[in-house]
């Protein structure tokens, strides 16, 4: 699974969890509602660190359902190097999974985050400026992030994984993925 980097005007954003089940297919399809009204020109994809070709958990599925979006089709897909390469953003639901995309990419960590990190730092940077660019918005909270915290062994910043747990417990995840990324999208493509 790769996103070609076709045209320069796309912007490219991957969601990263462990197993592309429950969190980063929940936050692609959180993510493609978000942007839709904004009318960013975006390809989203997720992905995760283990072997893909699997559905998305049940839970998902039916977590999604209830916001009116649709997982069923969903078959996990494992984290590349072309896929990383080319993404503009990388979007990871715990700080571990940023060690996994520094294995295949070292230069992409400074445009990783976790979810939850990147949307404390949107609060900061505040909404993106008229003609400036992502890149220049993603490099502006990179900049804002102490280097030692960006490869920390710290779980604060993790987006729970409900895998295996109640619907309740997917719901919550789904909830606390769509407020943070509310957030993140708001800042880099404000509306006014």
């Amino acid at each position: 699974m790769s996103v070609d980097r076709l045209d320069d005007d796309v912007f490219r954003l991957l969601f990263v969890c462990t197993a592309n089940q429950c969190r980063s297919p929940m936050a692609e399809v959180l993510a493609v509602e978000l942007l839709a009204p904004r009318e960013v020109d975006a390809a989203v994809v997720s992905c995760g660190i283990m072997e893909g070709g699997v559905a998305a958990s049940a839970g998902a599925v039916r977590a999604m359902a209830r916001r009116g979006l649709d997982l069923s089709g969903h078959l996990s897909h494992q984290m590349d190097s072309d896929t990383v390469e080319v993404a503009d953003l990388i979007v990871t639901m715990e700080r571990r999974h940023i060690a996994s995309v520094a294995e295949l990419s070292v230069p992409a960590v400074r445009r990783t985050f976790t979810l939850m990190e990147l949307a404390d730092l949107a609060v900061v940077v505040g909404p993106r400026r008229a003609g400036a660019t992502t890149r220049s918005w993603i490099a502006e909270a990179d900049a804002m992030r102490m280097p030692e915290a960006v490869m920390t062994a710290s779980s604060d910043s993790d987006i729970d994984d409900p895998m295996g747990g109640p619907n309740r417990a997917y719901r919550r995840t789904a909830d606390q993925i769509s407020e943070l990324l509310a957030i993140v999208v708001g800042s880099m493509f404000p509306t006014s």
